[in-house]
């Protein structure tokens, strides 16, 4: 037997599954972690569930996957029994009390009854770079990418708990992997911990086009967002891995509950990639009154809270600087009040520069303190002197309140002297803070840097 790391010949069988091979102790610790995810669980389920009939074939089963259950099995490959039955691959069981064979289609889904087929074939050795004898089959729905700018499926969250976000595409909704036919040969063999092993490798370098979707496209898309809910550190994996650079400075803005559970900062700097969903989601516009300023920020919330599973007073975990910078400045019956949305803003908050642009904790602080300490009270204020005047009169008094109050010049002026405030108070980390109208994008920067060449 050859080594499943190497190559190398004269090598020993696990003595667990005995179904990979490898030549020495360093070889077996390199294929450690992806070959302990299966190897107790295959003699486990040849003892439990028996071959049900002569052509069932042994395959290895991605379901979809959720954090939503709590059997945690969802998110694990299986060892499937498998049979082609009318151009499809069945799984087949065995009841447990009247030994009557369970046949069940592998792809259909809640949205999928009736699903279409598709197979893709793996001809190499990723690690190796060598031909397999036996090439693998990755079947799947052939509705399962992008078409026409929708997904049908979702993604294959058991895989990416699998490979811990390492594969360069993101496959799509529940994958079987199986033993193709051997070209000198004429029957299915049964799939074997070395083809897991090989699979593994493929997902690792496969980029191609047509099958699965490119992950920089589904971070755009936010189609991720149950995984950056419930495994934050495998969504900034994805992130770092595959959300394109150069990064852009942004700001998150935190809760109460984050202070008093975390210890955090209300403004903390952090970087995102330019394939963040954060400038790909339809739903997020700039907030208005950033928008009045000509500096648009766009928000979205951090889905991931970790003290979500202590005790916290919703008060806690409201953001009332993230209400502020929605002060409702559309001339409308609700102008002057805060966020009037049907969901409130709760939790901590992302704030990135609509243009792309890097922007501090400190301009985030002080548009912040703009919309909180400066416009809202003044608005409150002329909302009570309105009480009673036409719908007209409203409307002009409201036009010639903003155009007053707030624009860039405004802001420039609070800007200044929010700054000198706050180095007069002995806050030295203001000293070198500069407007945020001053900043420079990436690309004026090399621009210019081209010019002085």
């Amino acid at each position: 037997m050859r080594c499943a790391v190497c190559n190398a010949g004269d090598a020993k069988s696990c003595s667990t599954c005995e179904s990979i091979a490898y030549c020495s102790a360093e070889c077996k610790k390199d294929d450690e972690r992806i070959h302990g995810i299966l190897c107790e669980d295959l003699p486990a389920f040849l003892a439990k569930f028996p071959r049900p009939i002569p052509k069932a074939t042994l395959a290895i089963f991605f379901s979809r996957g959720t954090y939503l259950s709590r059997d945690s099995s969802k998110k694990k490959p299986e060892f499937i029994w498998m049979e082609f039955l009318h151009n499809k691959l069945m799984r087949v069981e065995k009841d447990g009390l009247t030994g009557a064979l369970i046949r069940t289609d592998v792809l259909k889904g809640e949205f999928h009854p009736e699903p279409s087929s598709e197979t893709f074939r793996i001809y190499r050795d990723c690690s190796k770079m060598g031909d397999i004898e036996y090439p693998l089959c990755l079947y799947m729905r052939n509705d399962g990418w992008m078409r026409d700018g929708t997904f049908t499926s979702f993604p294959n969250i058991c895989l990416l708990e699998t490979t811990q976000g390492d594969q360069k595409q993101l496959w799509l909704g529940p994958l079987l992997i199986y033993s193709d036919f051997s070209p000198r040969g004429s029957r299915l063999r049964d799939i074997t911990m070395n083809d897991f092993r090989i699979f593994m490798d493929f997902c690792k370098v496969y980029q191609g086009t047509g099958i699965g979707v490119r992950m920089s496209i589904h971070l755009k898309r936010d189609m991720l967002l149950e995984i950056e809910a419930y495994n934050p550190s495998l969504f900034e994996s994805l992130l770092d891995n595959y959300g394109g650079s150069p990064k852009i400075k942004g700001v998150e803005i935190t809760c109460e509950a984050d202070a008093e559970e975390l210890g955090c900062e209300k403004f903390i700097a952090v970087e995102t990639p330019p394939f963040h969903p954060i400038f790909n989601d339809y739903t997020i516009e700039p907030a208005e009154i950033t928008k009045l300023i000509e500096l648009p920020l766009l928000v979205r919330q951090v889905y991931h809270m970790p003290w979500k599973q202590k005790t916290i007073w919703q008060a806690a975990i409201k953001n009332p600087e993230v209400e502020a910078l929605y002060v409702n400045v559309g001339v409308c019956y609700t102008w002057g009040l805060k966020y009037f949305g049907e969901i409130p803003i709760c939790g901590r908050y992302l704030v990135i520069r609509e243009d792309r642009k890097n922007i501090t904790p400190h301009q985030v602080e002080a548009v912040v303190a703009f919309c909180k300490c400066e416009i809202y009270p003044k608005m409150s204020s002329e909302r009570r002197r309105l009480i009673g005047k036409t719908k007209e009169q409203k409307r002009e008094a409201r036009e010639i309140f903003l155009s007053d109050n707030v624009s860039r010049i405004k802001f420039e002026e609070f800007f200044s002297k929010f700054k000198s405030d706050k180095v007069q108070s002995g806050d030295d980390s203001w000293q070198n803070e500069c407007s945020p109208y001053e900043v420079q994008d990436i690309a004026e920067s090399l621009g210019q840097l081209e010019l002085n060449d």
